[in-house]
């Protein structure tokens, strides 16, 4: 049995059955091409089998990878968000995506993968307040080629927005007796009682701990005073004229 590709002996003549061939098509021009097979018997008679078509189509492998992104910039929104945009990649056959990367921290290394997206640009939320982030993104093709990393960025977060809480000054405690705040929150201290009261740092009478937290008099019924914490620290504190009331207020 010979096989003849377009015509042209496929291979060596094959004298045992079952009959085959090999063709290796990534040597053939792109196309369609016509593969038969003729039969002969001893005494020379042949016969030509019914060809079948074959298309080729061979594609060079992409081995480029994408240029960098280029003009990575980091805008601050807000305390828990910061957007990052950058200019497209070109490639040889084309850009599918972005890898952007983040690590935390002015002098990081650490980077961990935020998101691979086909965009050029990404909002990044849920972040942590007055804290610094580096970024930096790539570009993938097709292929699975990827480009080199853009220049990194950094964006540092808004500090977050004050906060206020209040605690009522009763007869016989303070509520919450215990409070844990952030730093920079602002406790306003209300009498709710007939009498007036004196909130202050421990310890009494002289309010050493945290002399800042005094308001060096007593707060009338119905009045309030306020304190912003600027110190991190678990603070004792006392009323000044009913020293058994107290608490501790914690400042993380």
């Amino acid at each position: 049995m010979q096989f003849k590709l377009d015509g042209a002996n496929l291979g060596a003549e094959d004298t045992s059955s079952p009959y085959t061939t090999t063709w290796n098509t990534t040597t053939a021009s792109n196309g369609t091409h016509t593969i038969t097979a003729v039969a002969r018997d001893a005494a020379g008679n042949q016969t030509t089998s019914t060809s079948v078509s074959v298309t080729v189509s061979n594609t060079t492998p992409d081995t480029t990878a994408p240029t960098a992104p280029a003009n990575l910039s980091a805008s601050v929104i807000s305390s828990s968000q910061l957007n990052l945009t950058w200019n497209a990649s070109t490639d040889a056959v084309g850009v599918t995506g972005y890898k952007l990367e983040r690590c935390t921290g002015s002098s990081c290394t650490n980077y961990v993968e935020v998101v691979s997206q086909s965009g050029s640009g990404y909002n990044d939320t849920g972040l942590s307040a007055a804290t610094t982030y580096r970024y930096r993104v790539r570009a993938t093709d097709a292929a699975g080629n990827l480009s080199g990393y853009s220049t990194v960025v950094s964006g540092t977060t808004q500090a977050a927005a004050p906060t206020t809480v209040t605690m009522s000054m009763g007869e016989n405690a303070y509520s919450p007796v215990n409070l844990t705040i952030a730093l920079g929150t602002t406790v306003v201290f209300r009498n709710d009682w007939s009498s007036d009261r004196w909130p202050a740092s421990d310890s009494h009478p002289s309010h050493t701990i945290y002399p800042a937290f005094d308001p060096l008099q007593a707060v009338l019924p119905g009045a309030s005073w306020s304190f912003t914490f600027t110190q991190a620290g678990t603070w004792g504190y006392h009323d000044h004229l009913k020293p058994s009331i107290g608490g501790l207020i914690t400042v993380q």
